[in-house]
């Protein structure tokens, strides 16, 4: 019989809100791609999950939550393609052929986003194992929203349903709740709570078949960003992470069209330590207001606001007085905006 060992804390790669009403709903539109970064907070495990349903409040404004913070990195398969394992070298490609986007942490997990569905094509767990599935594990089918519900088996590439003995993967996607979330910083209104439960099967060639690991994970999603604001991970009944999601990508931020009134709007060096410069041409006089925000819509930086001549122009962003994490620098011009996104590192 195999044994795994498999990342507890399996990330939980959905998001989206089609709007904000009772029951919010999840759409495809905003999962997270190649490029996107979210940082979060570790917290203390004593947190429940017993409530369900329509209208609740889960209050954990006394969380203890960690001063230190850690991140996700989605990347390009192609980046993680290599891999040493013993004196051999794994092709990943090979194993996840149809992955559009990989995320690093314990394990790599290779993902794709497809036909309205959110897929985990398989993991490696660098120096041990490669595990792909011949029947990818559908994480989130789409729209979804409270009482919406994904149940799925996938099967490892090396074995079958049909064999004397396989391993084989059963998991459970539900919108169980939504409400009111608080937080020690913040209450959050309209969340979506989403539970997901994985268990995976081994049998032997008798016919006996032996969970191997089963885990469950709690999202909370507020509509805004790609990332859960709350993310409790169990394992046997005990919670083993209790992750506070501070910035990522926000729903809908992406680089709008310039005003005709203005060429090369840039924002360099990105991702930034200290200082970051603003760089843009007018072609004309113009009203031009240059601002940073934080991943929860707040303004942080209000960088130039004036009427302009046509010509060229640099502005200087002093971050050194800001969080780490994720921004969004919005430009513009008579009124019209375009956004970029500024890493802080």
């Amino acid at each position: 019989m195999k044994k795994k060992n498999l990342l507890l804390a399996i990330p939980f790669f959905m998001s989206s809100f089609a709007a904000l009403s009772q029951a919010p709903t999840l759409t495809i539109g905003a999962a997270p791609s190649v490029g996107d970064v979210f940082v979060y907070f570790t917290a203390d495990t004593n947190v429940s999950t017993s409530l369900t349903g329509a209208n609740q409040t889960w209050d954990f404004s006394s969380l203890n939550i960690s001063t230190t913070t850690k991140s996700e990195s989605y990347v390009t398969p192609a980046s993680l393609d290599s891999i040493a394992r013993g004196a051999d070298t794994i092709t990943c490609s090979n194993y996840f052929p149809n992955a559009s986007t990989a995320i690093l942490n314990s394990l790599i997990f290779y993902l794709s986003s497809t036909n309205n569905q959110f897929v985990n094509w398989g993991y490696v767990t660098p120096g041990l194992i490669v595990r792909g599935y011949s029947d990818p594990q559908v994480l989130l089918t789409y729209p979804f929203t409270f009482n919406s519900s994904v149940n799925d088996t996938y099967y490892d590439q090396y074995s079958s349903p049909f064999a004397s003995g396989f391993e084989k993967g059963v998991s459970t996607t539900v919108g169980d709740g939504w409400g009111t979330l608080k937080l020690p910083s913040k209450t959050y209104n309209n969340v979506l709570r989403v539970k997901f439960t994985d268990v995976f099967k081994d049998s032997d060639n008798t016919g006996t078949v032996t969970p191997i690991w089963s885990t469950e994970t709690y999202a909370w999603y507020d509509g805004i960003h790609k990332q859960p604001i709350l993310k409790v991970t169990k394992s046997k009944g005990k919670t083993v992470s209790v992750l506070v999601f501070s910035s990522g990508p926000s729903v809908g931020i992406t680089n709008v069209k310039i005003a005709s009134v203005a060429e090369k709007f840039e924002v360099y060096p990105n991702p930034v330590h200290q200082k970051s410069i603003i760089s843009y041409h007018l072609k004309e006089k113009s009203e031009v207001t240059i601002s940073l925000y934080n991943v929860l819509g707040e303004k942080v930086k209000t960088l130039n606001k004036q009427s302009l001549n046509a010509g060229n122009y640099t502005e200087e962003i002093d971050v050194q007085d800001l969080a780490k994490g994720l921004y969004i620098v919005t430009f513009k011009i008579n009124g019209v905006a375009s956004q970029e996104k500024l890493l802080l590192e």
